[in-house]
């Protein structure tokens, strides 16, 4: 796929950057409309080499051509099971806390210092 494309496909990109043949076309989205309607938007990237796409996702997942095997060593003292759910539940706390926030801020509960600021201090946890 072609760098126009892309665009053509996804619309016009937050930001582009370069390095030499490579380039970064980067993408804020929302995954849900309640996370659209809470203000969370999470980064997604194509990389292009030469014009053309070599790999595409999330900003800390980015390189879609790795390995997708999931290693689990039986040694490890760590449930990472656990650590997984642990992780979501987190996210998901943060979305619910989110989404109430901009009830209160809709309903006209708290104003728009308070909502930016409580917004960034849950989005900081």
């Amino acid at each position: 796929m072609t760098k126009a494309e892309v665009i053509n496909a996804m619309g016009r990109p937050t930001s582009v950057s370069s390095n030499g043949n490579v380039e970064f076309l980067n993408y804020k989205l929302t995954e849900t409309s309640e996370r659209a309607f809470a203000g969370i938007y999470t980064d997604y990237f194509v990389k292009l080499f030469e014009g053309r796409v070599v790999s595409y996702g999330r900003l800390g997942d980015f390189n879609t051509t790795k390995d997708p095997t999931i290693n689990i060593n039986t040694n490890s003292t760590e449930n990472t099971a656990v650590k997984a759910d642990s992780t979501k539940s987190k996210i998901e706390m943060m979305e619910t806390e989110l989404i109430r926030l901009r009830a209160l801020y809709d309903k006209g509960l708290i104003n728009e210092r308070e909502y930016e600021t409580k917004r960034a201090q849950i989005i900081a946890n």
